[in-house]
């Protein structure tokens, strides 16, 4: 009998079923021996669904009626993994290197202390290139504006070697992450009004301030197609970008850093907003006003959240913000032109 860790990988999944297929035959290569594999199907209309049954039998297969988004299908896995001691959340546009699980899994075995962990990830397009969403691991600055390092904005770096360190991080990606199960039980799942975009920064957020750690495993590598299953210029995409991150802002601050912090957070949404209208990139300038009047909308929906998230605090934000950056990362890389992780 095996006894190491159970870990369930959990991908949810909305059409694209080559891009499945593809990402399930490189989980095959796995070197990790106790692992299961749970797709979780968001009412995929492409011939998925058989294509799992007839190719992937093994595979644990949950098929949703409608489609949940990123948050919603990994929750129904998470639900799903009842006998896992740690879960990885997992995009289906990802291929792996043969031991990236069993880096990750002895990095937390090694210290309880850590609830999440992020392999280096690298654009399938370029493998010597980090990979857009979340690169080599997720950071963010006090206006709740995330970005990685290797990654800040639209700057990309080559991987060479350069946080090739085990670090802590802010927050570990959504394109392959590892959490413990038992720290879920703590703090919660993901919030599915997010749908997709920023919900496991806001997840990792609650993680610190229950006093958990998270980490990068540089060891571990895995390879993305960063934008295969919503482009960036799409309108939706930004605008979850934009009303995902003031929103996690507003659940997880104390009140007073709140009131300091979100009036300037609206003044840098106001810059976006001229800047994407000069530019002409009116996919964003309609999704920050769609994001903002969303907030104006849903008072008892943020209200309620805070609360609960408010009620788990241990940590105080004094001593999560030394590991934000004290500035604004999207002045520091348009204005005065910093951008690298290295820079700042």
């Amino acid at each position: 009998m095996d006894d190491t860790p159970l870990v369930s990988i959990i991908i949810p999944h909305y059409n694209g079923v080559e891009m499945l297929r593809e990402c399930l035959r490189s989980l095959s290569g796995t070197t990790y021996s106790n692992f299961e594999t749970i797709i979780v199907d968001n009412a995929s209309t492409d011939g998925s669904i058989k294509m799992v049954e007839s190719e992937f039998s093994s595979a644990k297969l949950i098929k949703l009626n409608s489609n949940k988004g990123y948050a919603g299908g990994c929750n129904a896995g998470i639900l799903a993994s009842e006998r896992a001691d740690y879960v990885v959340l997992f995009n289906n546009d990802v291929k792996v290197s043969p031991d990236w699980l069993s880096h990750l899994v002895k990095s937390m075995e090694e210290d309880k202390g850590v609830a999440a962990c992020q392999p280096k990830i690298l654009s399938i397009a370029d493998e010597s290139m980090f990979d857009y969403s979340g690169a080599a691991g997720g950071l963010m600055d006090k206006y709740a504006y995330p970005f990685a390092r290797g990654r800040i904005i639209a700057t990309i770096e080559r991987d060479e070697g350069q946080y090739d360190q085990p670090v802590e991080l802010f927050w570990a990606s959504g394109t392959a992450c590892i959490l413990r199960k038992s720290s879920l039980d703590e703090v919660g799942i993901l919030d599915e009004l997010f749908f997709a975009h920023m919900e496991e920064i806001d997840l990792n957020w609650r993680l610190h301030l229950k006093g958990y750690k998270i980490r990068f495993v540089p060891e571990s590598v895995i390879y993305h197609q960063s934008g295969a299953t919503l482009s960036a210029e799409k309108f939706k995409k930004k605008y979850l970008n934009h009303r995902n991150s003031m929103i996690m802002m507003i659940k997880n601050y104390s009140m007073r850093n709140l009131i300091k912090l979100l009036p300037a957070r609206i003044f840098i949404e106001l810059l976006a907003l001229g800047y994407s209208l000069m530019s002409a990139d009116f996919n964003r300038f309609i999704g920050i006003i769609a994001a903002l009047l969303w907030l104006l909308t849903h008072p008892a929906y943020l209200f309620r959240e805070r609360k609960v998230v408010q009620e788990l605090r241990e940590v105080s934000d004094e001593e999560i913000m030394k590991d934000l950056y004290g500035s604004s990362i999207a002045l520091s890389y348009y204005l005065l032109g910093k951008k690298k992780v290295s820079d700042l």
